[in-house]
């Protein structure tokens, strides 16, 4: 028989009774708004209109500047997600940037979001091995 199981937090805390927070719960970083893919449901992606911004991956240096200024806060966010409107993994620095910000603990986990068509072994070990956290399974 089939399991319902939530990734909703049940220890979850209400927010008016920790305001004002000294760190984000959770911070999103589009590390690359650019996809190999055009899917009909992505409104970044598939579109009539012509693109007006450029397609890029962001560099690691900025990224680097943005984590640092993370590890002022007085403790680490909740969750880091490296998503955004594109394919992370098209950023020739991602695994990096997972390992860049474990380093610094600016967070108590890291997420991406992806298609995984760029996914390799080699780039699985370094991003696992750096701290994503892998998809739960739900049976």
């Amino acid at each position: 028989m089939a399991r319902h199981e939530t990734i909703v937090n049940k220890k979850r805390e209400k927010l008016e009774e920790v305001l004002p927070l000294t760190t984000p719960y959770s911070v999103f970083i589009d590390v690359c708004n650019a996809c190999n893919f055009k899917c009909k449901f992505c409104s970044h992606q598939y579109s009539d209109e012509p693109v007006r911004y450029k397609k890029q991956s962001m560099d690691f240096t900025l990224y680097k500047k943005i984590i640092d200024e993370f590890s002022l806060f007085g403790e680490p966010l909740k969750m880091l997600r490296l998503a955004g409107g594109g394919e992370p993994f098209i950023n020739p620095y991602f695994a990096e940037m997972v390992d860049y910000a474990k380093s610094k603990k600016v967070s108590k986990w890291i997420e991406t979001v992806t298609n995984g068509s760029l996914i390799t072994p080699e780039v699985t070990d370094k991003i696992v091995g750096g701290g994503v956290e892998p998809i739960k399974n739900f049976h």
